[in-house]
């Protein structure tokens, strides 16, 4: 019979190691789980979400494009008890951060006196509530502008090409002259001021002018609408009004600064010619 028998195995140093790895092993385990427990997912996808508004605005207003009401709600998702939030923290982030502002477009058949066009301020965007909206009529369209002070808009902070600076000063020069014939201008008078600035009708720097008036138009600066033509003979003719991008990027103010800023005058003299040009687009100035 062997003396061995009945008597437990002797211990192994290894098996202490092991088990005392393997205990820390679990207390890591533990310690991960606990800490992913804690992480708020609500909050994580809300934040992702806002992310995404954030590219989206900035993607259309690199491209000039219109943000619509039912893109945004394609963009939040499904969920929405979430839309008003992230609505509201996706426009913190573009203001704080990339200085512009998220604003609703106004209605063309809304009325604005001379100061409305440029006190047009960020809408409160809920996904279909009024509140803390303009009066007036909910055109469920959107741009992103820009609320940089004018010191920050030097060529040195914002780069343009030559083309960009180009276009701009064609465009505010079509706007003025709209503006000073009471906001409205027939194709053949606008087409005459034009040639005569050497923009005719196939310009050599520009090709087209008349691509170059509808770039304007899909970009939301102008709006065309052609007239009723009595004769097959005639020529079409188009009317030609602001676009409601002009309205809340520029404003009258903004085009009366413009228009104003060609001239070396003493600031009462300057006054008296913006009394008349506010009179001449079909306002009427209180003395």
């Amino acid at each position: 019979m062997s003396l061995q028998k009945g008597k437990r195995p002797l211990r192994d140093d290894s098996d202490d190691d092991y088990l005392s790895q393997d205990s820390s092993q679990i207390a890591s385990q533990k310690a991960r789980i606990s800490n992913h427990s804690t992480i708020d997912w609500e909050e994580e996808e809300i934040q992702r979400k806002v992310k995404d508004v954030v590219r989206y605005a900035l993607s259309c207003e690199f491209k000039r494009k219109t943000i619509k009401r039912e893109d945004l709600n394609k963009v939040i998702g499904k969920d929405k008890r979430t839309t008003a939030e992230v609505i509201r923290l996706a426009k913190d982030k573009l203001r704080h951060i990339f200085g512009f502002e998220l604003v609703e477009l106004p209605s063309l058949k809304d009325k604005f006196n001379p100061t409305q066009t440029q006190q047009l301020s960020t809408q409160q965007y809920d996904g279909g509530s009024t509140q803390g909206q303009r009066k007036g009529i909910s055109t469920g369209a959107f741009i992103v502008r820009s609320i940089l002070k004018d010191e920050y808009r030097t060529p040195e902070i914002i780069t343009r090409s030559s083309e960009d600076y180009k276009l701009m000063g064609i465009l505010y020069v079509i706007l003025g002259l709209i503006f000073l014939n009471g906001q409205t201008m027939i194709s053949s008078e606008l087409y005459g001021h034009l040639d005569r600035m050497k923009l005719t009708k196939r310009n050599v720097e520009f090709e087209d002018r008349d691509k170059l008036l509808d770039s304007f138009v899909r970009s939301g600066y102008l709006k065309k609408v052609q007239l009723s033509n009595e004769s097959e003979s005639e020529e079409i003719e188009y009317n030609f009004t602001w676009g409601q991008r002009s309205i809340v990027e520029l404003g009258h103010a903004g085009v009366i600064a413009f228009l104003t800023s060609f001239y070396d005058v003493d600031e009462e003299e300057m006054k008296s010619i913006e009394r008349k040009m506010w009179t001449q687009a079909g306002y009427q100035i209180r003395n």
